[in-house]
């Protein structure tokens, strides 16, 4: 019986710590053509209250020297307590 319920906790703590990880398309503009420059920042969150570095669109952009965006895409990581967000930008000067 006790090797049943260590198992069955075991189980459950890697499925309940392990991370998940999403993608999608943020914002789409009217500014159609060639997107020749990508720029990327990021930043970490612990358990919603800390936030460290800065993921915005405009450093994004500062990055990856870009004045016209065309598109931005972003990416979420999240591992329980922590979440890891990417914000990319693709655009040309």
């Amino acid at each position: 019986m006790k090797r049943t319920m260590y198992a069955l906790i075991i189980s459950s703590l890697v499925i309940w710590l392990s991370g998940c990880v999403s993608t999608g398309p943020l914002e789409v503009t009217s500014n159609n053509g060639p997107t020749n420059l990508v720029g990327e920042a990021s930043c970490t969150k612990i358990f919603f209250l800390a936030r460290l570095g800065d993921c915005s669109y405009e450093a994004a952009k500062h990055n990856g020297n870009i004045t016209t965006v065309h598109h931005t895409d972003s990416q979420i990581t999240n591992y329980f307590i922590v979440l890891k967000e990417k914000t990319i930008v693709y655009g040309t000067k």
